[in-house]
């Protein structure tokens, strides 16, 4: 049986939580709300979802929100993706995945 690359997901998340946004195309109203809810968040992060044959792995990181020169949103992202693909990549081996904390 062939394998597959394992699935993934991507939410975006802000603390204190933005406005709803309703589906594209985004009125000029709505992204200045969103932008400013992104400027006035303390902390912004991601929650990650990797669906495996084997079951799922979900992970979340949050970074503080320090300042326009440093993307936060990014390196949570990035942090996210590692953390749960390692993961991942334990169950499939069958092995107890690494405790993140």
């Amino acid at each position: 049986m062939e394998e597959r690359l394992p699935r993934s997901r991507i939410e975006y998340l802000v603390d204190p939580p933005g406005p709803d946004s309703p589906p594209f195309p985004w009125s000029p109203e709505v992204v200045a709300a969103r932008v400013r809810a992104l400027a006035d968040a303390k902390r912004v992060g991601c929650r990650v979802t990797v669906d495996k044959r084997v079951g799922s792995v979900q992970l979340a990181s949050w970074f503080r929100n320090i300042g326009p020169w440093f993307n936060p949103v990014r390196v949570s992202v990035n942090i996210a993706l590692f953390l749960a693909f390692r993961s991942a990549c334990s169950l499939l081996a069958g092995e107890e995945p690494p405790l993140e904390r």
